[in-house]
């Protein structure tokens, strides 16, 4: 327990360290910003029941379409760069895919729900029931269900893994870039052990990128 302990201590540590050294005293003003993220966050997880119309979702999945991309990462979506997790996503909903996206919400402008074509929404997956109601939307249907992990999203876990396996959905992890301080910062120890697990697993599908030798998996 005390080296569980203390590898925490110092992966936070790491953590306010680089941050610091990366925004000087204005640190104060970007924890000033995520304490007001993680107020809005709360008060809108308990305001969704109310104002949150899921009759909405209900009708997306009762339209037309031939399977499910299920990708509710925690990741920018209108960032600079279009990053292979939106090309995927768009180019599966060209081939006829329900596909549902995550974002960061105050990036990319999501409370709940944003649509951007008839078959694709961007969603807040910082917004449990939300999250919660879509995945029992995606359980209840026949048709297949595609749910995208990328390696570069540290935010879900081995547990999240298991649960969409139990839930009869299937797994693609995508190895986008090798786990290196300089491309992804600080990584936690468990972030190493989940992509172990993954590999482990042979009913997962994993797509590699260029970037990424299998050579280079196996090291981890």
């Amino acid at each position: 327990m005390k080296s569980i302990s203390a590898r925490k201590i110092s992966h936070a540590y790491r953590q306010v360290k680089r941050r610091y050294d990366r925004y000087g005293i204005s640190i104060i003003q970007v924890a000033f910003n995520r304490l007001v993220l993680r107020l809005r966050t709360a008060l809108d997880n308990l305001c969704y029941p109310f104002f949150f119309n899921k009759e909405d979702l209900e009708s997306l999945f009762s339209s037309r379409y031939e399977f499910v991309d299920y990708s509710a990462g925690k990741l920018e979506w209108n960032g600079r760069l279009v990053q292979r997790y939106r090309q995927i996503a768009t180019e599966f909903s060209k081939l006829d895919g329900l596909v549902i996206s995550g974002s960061l919400p105050q990036v990319d402008n999501v409370r709940f729900v944003r649509k951007i074509s008839p078959h694709h929404i961007l969603i807040n997956p910082y917004i449990r029931p939300l999250v919660k109601d879509i995945e029992k939307l995606c359980s209840a249907q026949t048709k297949k269900v595609i749910v995208r992990l990328q390696s570069t999203d540290f935010t879900f876990s081995i547990e999240d893994v298991n649960r969409f396996k139990e839930m009869g959905f299937s797994i693609l992890y995508e190895y986008i870039d090798p786990f290196h301080e300089n491309i992804s910062g600080d990584i936690p120890e468990k972030i190493y052990e989940r992509h172990k697990r993954i590999l482990q697993d042979e009913g997962i599908f994993v797509a590699v990128t260029k970037w990424c030798e299998f050579g280079a998996l196996e090291k981890l």
